[in-house]
């Protein structure tokens, strides 16, 4: 089974779109899936008046951990079911090296 997946980066410069539609039309030249990544820095998060995390950081971390633990339970479920591995991670929407990040972390 060979991977046909293609990454290409999208930020808002002026040769975005040539990129992006070289990248579509080479995905759809070779039968590829195509991911567009942008990344963009971490919002500065000061502390508050105790020099503590804010509450609402801490909710937000506490949510993205569960939904993590939720994609990892679901992949569980699907690989028991005897789906492929590389499917599995297509169908919860996570790179392969995310997941067995998380698989170590969680």
């Amino acid at each position: 089974m060979t991977y046909k997946d293609i990454l290409v980066y999208a930020d808002g410069n002026k040769a975005a779109k040539a990129r992006l539609d070289v990248a579509c039309a080479l995905a759809a030249s070779q039968d590829a899936h195509l991911t567009a990544l942008h990344v963009r820095a971490l919002p500065y998060i000061p502390a508050d008046f105790t020099g503590g995390v804010p509450p609402m950081v801490i909710e937000w971390q506490e949510q993205a951990a569960d939904e993590i633990v939720s994609r990892l339970r679901q992949a569980d479920v699907l690989i028991s079911q005897g789906q492929e591995i590389a499917d599995v991670i297509r169908q919860i929407g996570v790179s392969e090296v995310t997941y067995y990040r998380w698989r170590q972390e969680y």
